[in-house]
């Protein structure tokens, strides 16, 4: 993938925390926004769902639910 630097101000103490975290600070924001546009492209998709379908059933939640069990640790599976 190809790159495009930019300039992103941020809190000095949340600089602070992600310097101790990692040396690479590109990569790891790069991942981040990753996840958090692919969580936006879901609440949209989930909320286009609701305009046209309606509400989750509590079925329909609880199997979601047990599929992406998987996401969960072993002690929040349970």
């Amino acid at each position: 993938m190809a790159s495009k630097k930019i300039t992103v101000t941020i809190p000095e103490e949340l600089f602070s925390r992600l310097k101790e975290i990692t040396d690479n600070v590109s990569g790891f924001t790069a991942e981040a926004l990753c996840w958090s546009i692919r969580q936006e492209l879901m609440r949209r998709e989930v909320e286009m769902f609701y305009q046209k379908q309606g509400p989750f059933s509590q079925e329909e939640i609880d199997a979601a639910e047990r599929d992406l069990a998987f996401d969960k640790p072993q002690a929040m599976a349970a």
